[in-house]
This record gives C-alpha cells, structure tokens and sequence, in this order.
C-alpha cells in the first residue's frame, strides 16, 4: 500500500527482495521476547505469518526461534483440542534443537486423554525444556499426564511454573534448575525431591506460614523471593498450631515481596524469624499489622520494628497502603527510596524483577 491507502505492485516487489535473514528478524520482533510464549492461533501466532504469501511462509517456517514458545492456554480458537496437538507437534518440529518455553493445563482440554497426548508430545523433547508453566488437575492422578519416571536428566530446565498436583518424580534430575514458582502447596513433602538449596529465585504462591518457613530453610541461596501468604481456614483449632523455626538464614536474599490475602499473627512471627542482611528491596503489604491490634499511621512503629529484624540497609521499600507515603517516609528516614501503592496486585515493572514468562 502506498501513503494514499492504494496497492502499489512495485512496494511488493520490494519487500519480497528482502533478504531471508532481516526477513526472519522483523518476524522475530513481531513475537512476544522469549521465555513469553504465542498461543497456536490466532493474530498473535507466527501462524499468521505463513498466511500472507509463499514467501512469508517459507521464510517463517524455516525460522525455528518463532517456534519454541507454546501457550496452549491461550488457544481456545483451535477448532478442536486434537487440532492443539497437532499444531503443537508442528511448532516442535520447527523449533529444531532450541530451546523450549510452554505453558500447559489441563483444564484447557475438554478431555484428560487429549491433555495426555499433548503432553506425550511435550514429554518427547523433555531434553529441550527451559522455562516452563504446568498446571495439572488436582482430581486426576499426575502419572496420567507425565507418565512413570522419565529416564535422564532435564539438562536445560532453569524454571518451573507449577502447582502442588504436578507433584512427580518426573522431575527427578534437574541440574539446571534455579528457579520455582509454586502455586497452592499445602505441604513440601510433595517436592522434597527437588535442588531446594540451589534455587536463587522463588515464588510461593497461596501458601501458609509455617510450610513458607519449611521452604525457606531449605533455599538458603536465594536473591529474590515472592510470598504470596494465605491462612488456613481448614486448620482445627484442637490442633496443634505447626510452630516456625527460631531463625531462617537467607545471607544472599537482595529482594523480598511480601503479600498476604487476610492478616494472621503467623504471617508477622514469619517475617521476625527471617535473616536478611544483604536484603536491598522489600515489597509489603501493611495490613499485616492487623494482627498487632494497630490500625492506620498507629501501626507504622510496628511496621519499622519488622523491618529492622530482617537486619538490613534497604535502599527501596514500596508499602501497599493507604497510608499518605509522607509518613511511610518519616518512620523509614534512612532508607533512600520509599515509595505507596494501592493495595492490588504486584506490578512487574522490572524493580521487583519479572515473576511470570506469560
């Protein structure tokens, strides 16, 4: 097309004198940055590239890194869910020997056979998986998915995106893994088999206090971790109240993002027994301090008193209040950056490092 809104044959003939390679890079910045993946279909699939000209296609499917970040969630428009395994097997093909970035639930598939055959397909290339988002049906036994235990190791798997289902000793060798997020886990037990102690990057998600605290003594190597804390309402008050360890060592932590869903005095005795001192950011939610009877600007001693335990010299603290950030600043008076939020979700903005390959 011309600035006149007209087709110009002579503006086709120059674009298709451009060479494979540039070709290939304009795909590549067309596509979301890998480890984000692109859903099978649709206007943001390199599908849509192979449907302008030959060409384009040629071009495309001989460009193995558009295909080697799979969203099957995002792919609700596939005609059918086999049609989803079939598009999935082609994308491996492309991708050659790179490696693989997916996200993958069962929920996605109207059937547990059909996610089992997705799967399989995955399984098949287990040696290329990098970054990867699993999320298993918490009803279904996870063997039907993944299978008995996989022979060898998964060399290039970094980061693991999972539920408390996936729970398997599939993943039995990960030597590269560094990174977990781990959504809903009532109890470790369930991964006691994973490289706790070389993980430098963790994300708990929907967990209680003293399960946190079980993690954490076991991942004494971590920069940066995410607690998203939640009580538990099932908990029999005949029961004993599981007790935390007196001290959680973490000499390397450099950031912290602390949130809970509702206030519990578990969740304040959880940060007081945390050791932090390289600890330069910290992300916290102040209603917290529900639990120590304060509401309000009344709660902000309270508020330092935990900060100070964790041993530090932060240069940035953000608090999710609605408190004015000229008080937050006048109890913090050392500390560089001080920054409000409303409460809400954590924005990923790079300063308290990116928690999701979505």
């Amino acid at each position: 097309m011309n600035p006149d809104g007209h087709y110009d044959p002579k503006l086709s003939t120059i674009i298709l004198t451009i060479p494979f390679e540039i070709m290939s890079d304009i795909f590549l910045q067309c596509m979301p940055s890998y480890p984000a993946r692109s859903p099978l279909s649709g206007e943001a699939s390199p599908e849509k590239l192979g449907h302008i000209c030959a060409r384009w296609r040629k071009v495309a499917h001989n460009t193995p890194a558009l295909w080697r970040a799979i969203d099957f969630a995002s792919s609700s428009d596939v005609p059918c869910h086999n049609g989803r395994v079939t598009i999935a097997k082609r994308w491996l093909e492309r991708s050659k020997t790179l490696p693989l970035s997916f996200h993958f639930s069962s929920d996605d598939f109207h059937s547990p056979d059909t996610a089992t055959q997705a799967m399989e397909a995955l399984l098949v290339h287990r040696h290329r998986w990098e970054h990867i988002m699993l999320r298993l049906d918490t009803m279904i036994p996870v063997d039907l998915y993944l299978g008995p235990c996989v022979e060898g190791p998964f060399s290039l798997l970094t980061h693991m995106d999972v539920n408390q289902a996936t729970a398997s000793e599939t993943f039995m060798d990960l030597p590269s893994l560094t990174s977990m997020s781990l959504h809903e886990l009532d109890f470790m037990d369930a991964f006691d088999h994973l490289p706790w102690g070389r993980l430098t990057s963790l994300f708990l998600n929907g967990v209680y206090p003293d399960t946190a605290a079980k993690l954490l003594l076991a991942t004494p190597a971590l920069v940066r971790c995410r607690l998203m804390l939640s009580v538990d309402n099932e908990l029999d008050l005949q029961d004993p109240i599981p007790e935390l360890p007196q001290v959680v060592q973490l000499p390397s932590l450099d950031i912290l993002v602390f949130e809970i869903d509702e206030a519990e005095d578990r969740m304040v005795e959880l940060i007081r027994v945390l050791s932090a001192p390289s600890l330069t950011r910290l992300y916290i939610h102040d209603d917290i301090m529900e639990t120590a009877g304060q509401a309000g600007a009344e709660h902000l001693p309270v508020l330092a008193q935990l900060v100070a335990s964790l041993g530090c010299k932060l240069e940035y603290l953000t608090v999710a209040t609605k408190i004015s950030v000229d008080d937050i600043r006048k109890t913090f008076p050392d500390i560089a950056h001080v920054g409000t939020v409303e409460y809400g979700p954590l924005l990923e903005d790079g300063q308290w490092g990116v928690w999701s390959d979505e």
